[in-house]
């Protein structure tokens, strides 16, 4: 950098000179405060991995912050006991990323990224990557930008196409779920579904986030109506206690009904679509599909959204 000489002329400029030196004046002297590098060139956007490593830490570090102090202090110990130079959160983290499945309770994760021999690939590790249908890559559903730059892409799907994928053991749920997305849409329609009349399902109807569990067993709605193309972070939880639906972080509405989730059906997954005999498609666009076999606290919850909106 060059060195510059104060007094500076033209201090009638607004305290910048060009495009790289910004400056304030301190009595009778002028003082550099700043240094911009030529170029004017932006940073390279992020990667599908990196935007992919970046998504499960911040469902890792949500899930850390609901920890109490003797959770943390379990595997402040583990470091401990084997002499390790890292914190508890570290090592808990790094356990994490090998296993999401054990540590995070995950049994799918679709960020939506990249597209991979015609497949959205399911991050949590269990394998279940979806096929992106009917005909790729003619008439499927197309990757846009999603609600910011730290999220990559999203899936857009035009009212007659989805995502679907292959079925898995390890997508069948016997006591409990929490499932959410990112979701921006045109018309009501299906966000993601398993089994039509057997599992569990969440859509839009009449403009309000709709959850249905074993079929038409147990529905619920939440009190509120999304707005059309507007990104809201959606999901519900349900147990053997009752269901509950979250907007933006955001308990919507509740029921008491005591259907544990029972789904050992040999049912796909879809996005987009729901499934069954009588179809229900979405126009719109989904990012970030999580599907938990464990019930999701309010605070981790909140934890996510927050996440998802931090600047």
């Amino acid at each position: 950098m060059v060195r510059v000489k104060a007094p500076l002329m033209s201090m009638s400029a607004q305290k910048q000179l060009g495009h790289s030196l910004i400056y304030k004046q301190k009595g009778s002297r002028s003082i550099v405060t700043a240094y911009n590098k030529p170029g004017g060139k932006n940073p390279s956007p992020a990667s599908p991995t990196q935007l992919n490593k970046r998504m499960i830490y911040n469902l890792i570090i949500a899930r850390w912050q609901t920890f109490t102090g003797e959770e943390k202090a379990v595997y402040n110990d583990l470091v401990k006991a084997k002499n390790l130079n890292m914190s508890g959160w570290n090592y808990f983290y790094q356990q994490s990323l090998t296993d999401l499945p054990t540590y995070l309770g995950l049994i799918g994760y679709w960020s939506f990224n990249e597209i991979v021999g015609g497949k959205v690939l399911d991050l949590s590790g269990n394998g279940n990557h979806t096929d992106l249908l009917p005909t790729y890559p003619t008439d499927s559903p197309t990757l846009i930008d999603s609600i910011g730059p730290k999220f990559g892409k999203a899936g857009d799907f035009d009212g007659g196409n989805y995502l679907r994928t292959g079925h898995d053991l390890s997508l069948n749920l016997t006591s409990e779920i929490s499932g959410f997305a990112m979701v921006k849409k045109s018309s009501d329609g299906e966000i993601f579904a398993k089994g039509y009349n057997s599992g569990y399902r969440l859509n839009i109807n009449d403009g309000k986030l709709r959850v249905l569990i074993k079929g038409g067993t147990n529905i619920l709605d939440s009190n509120y109506v999304l707005d059309d193309d507007t990104w809201y972070f959606v999901g519900f939880v349900s147990n053997s206690v009752g269901t509950y639906i979250y907007i933006n972080g955001e308990l919507k509405n509740s029921n008491a009904n005591a259907y544990a989730i029972d789904d050992t059906s040999s049912a796909d997954i879809f996005i987009g679509q729901s499934g069954g005999l009588t179809v229900s498609y979405l126009t719109g666009s989904v990012d970030d599909v999580k599907i938990y076999k464990r019930t999701l606290s309010p605070t981790e919850i909140l934890n996510q959204y927050k996440l998802i909106t931090k600047k």
